[in-house]
């Protein structure tokens, strides 16, 4: 089996990390620059545990306009809503008809993307609580141990295909992962999309780290974008119980309270954030059914003038 990566950030280190020792050189990590895939390939990748356990792990890696053509069996999708539209043609170019694309953006926004893809009928879309922390190029700091499930996109009640079964196996059973196969993956990234609509853009906001939202001057604003993001999901037939959300944010929050969340780590670095695919994509879903979301289209507009200060 020959797997890739797409995107070398935090997401991306932290796998190629975990599965260096199972793959050694079937696993190609497809980096944005020459220079991240030279010093990849010159150092590896430095993975620190929870614990601060530090270890260096040899990887081989290409930039990502150099993908070998059809030759990726299995594809690890890693990069940034921002960016997939861009790597479409990579995608496109590097698997076959039987690879196994897997798809891990934040938000909503890469169904679309993934329709644009020919011939490619083996697409899924993936849900983690994995926490990692990128300190740089080729370092990277675990901050959590998760879940992580993965679901066909479009849903389909066709079996998934074995060669993903195997790869979700290897996971397990040799190096732990807490991995499944889930047939309702839309709920679920629904309902880390309602988190993530709570978490991202308020920890950036105020530019604090998760567990400070649970002190009591978040919570009218927490409530108030999780009752629009309820109403939406409804509408569009995901039922989300908003008793349930708030538990699910209160949990995230205490599990992850150390945490910088993915969008204040790209205000910090100055990067542009996932906003639009996160809480623009409640507003555009809302407009699409006529309800009104004005709590996540302030925290749009706000977090875009965020980005425009650190740019």
């Amino acid at each position: 089996m020959r797997v890739a990566i797409l995107g070398s950030g935090s997401l991306g280190l932290l796998w190629g990390a975990r599965m260096q020792p199972l793959f050694g050189e079937n696993l190609l990590l497809l980096t944005r620059t020459k220079d991240q895939a030279e010093l990849l390939n010159r150092e590896g990748i430095r993975f620190i545990g929870q614990g601060g356990e530090t270890e260096q792990r040899a990887c081989h890696a290409v930039c990502s306009d150099e993908m070998p053509e059809g030759k990726i069996d299995l594809l690890l999708v890693m990069v940034k809503q921002t960016h997939l539209s861009a790597v479409l043609p990579v995608i496109q170019k590097g698997t076959h008809p039987e690879s196994q694309i897997i798809f891990w953006q934040n938000g909503l926004g890469h169904q679309e993307n993934i329709a644009r893809l020919t011939d490619r009928p083996w697409t899924y879309l993936s849900v983690t609580t994995e926490g990692a922390l990128r300190e740089g190029d080729n370092v990277i700091r675990g901050t959590g141990r998760g879940e992580t499930s993965i679901g066909l996109y479009p849903p389909s009640e066709e079996k998934p295909h074995p060669l993903l079964l195997r790869w979700i196996n290897i996971l397990k059973e040799q190096a732990g992962c807490n991995i499944l196969y889930d047939r309702q993956i839309l709920h679920k990234i629904w309902g880390k999309l309602a988190v993530n609509c709570v978490i991202n853009p308020l920890t950036a906001l105020y530019g604090v780290k998760n567990g400070a939202l649970l002190s009591p001057e978040y919570q009218a604003e927490w409530k108030e974008i999780l009752h629009e993001v309820v109403l939406v999901a409804n509408r569009e037939g995901i039922p989300l119980s908003y008793a349930d959300l708030d538990e699910k944010v209160k949990s995230v929050c205490k599990q992850t309270a150390g945490n910088f969340s993915s969008m204040l780590q790209d205000v910090m670095r100055g990067n542009k954030t996932e906003v639009d695919f996160i809480n623009g994509a409640i507003v555009r879903l809302g407009r699409k059914h006529r309800i009104d979301t004005p709590v996540n289209l302030r925290l749009v507009n706000l977090i875009h003038e965020k980005e425009e200060q650190m740019l």
